[in-house]
């Protein structure tokens, strides 16, 4: 993966981001996830315009249809998504959309839909003294253990562990 620490937009953002934990204040955690949308659109963008230079054909904003469904996840990554709501919120079929889905991000719309939630989630983790269940529930795993099974596949650590990893404090 590329190093992007020194792309002044990333790294704004990264202060920005770091700036609303230390300590949170009203609407911080609506900003950092603002902040953290705009990152996914630069670096989308970048993915594109390298794409592009590589003569790859950009998938992504040749469809808004996917687009929406994108926005639908980042948005409300806590919503019962499935790959048929996804398809109608795109205006697709459920194969049409899957298949344009991972010819356009490398990954099926469920993997996509688990990462975000997994992202959330580990910010909460770091952010948050709410309990791991609760953080669970929240981003839309129905149990605790599959939440901490998919997590540890994910990250290589237990959230818990993660947590205490990380200074188990609220910022």
């Amino acid at each position: 993966a590329e190093d992007l620490s020194d792309v002044p937009v990333v790294s704004a953002a990264f202060s920005t981001m770091l700036g609303e934990a230390t300590p949170p204040a009203e609407g911080s955690m609506a900003l950092t996830s603002a902040v953290m949308k705009a990152c996914l659109v630069f670096l989308v963008r970048r993915h594109l315009e390298s794409s592009r230079e590589a003569s790859i054909p950009p998938a992504l904003p040749s469809d808004t249809r996917l687009s929406r469904a994108i926005a639908a996840v980042l948005d409300r990554p806590a919503a019962a998504h499935t790959v048929a709501t996804l398809a109608r919120e795109a205006g697709m079929s459920r194969s049409a959309f899957s298949r344009q889905f991972k010819a356009a991000t490398d990954e099926t719309p469920m993997e996509f839909v688990t990462r975000v939630r997994l992202e959330h989630a580990r910010r909460l983790l770091i952010g948050t003294a709410r309990p791991v269940e609760a953080i669970a529930s929240s981003i839309g795993f129905r149990s605790r253990s599959h939440f901490s099974r998919v997590f540890r596949e994910q990250f290589g650590i237990d959230p818990s562990a993660f947590r205490r990893r990380n200074g188990d404090r609220p910022q």
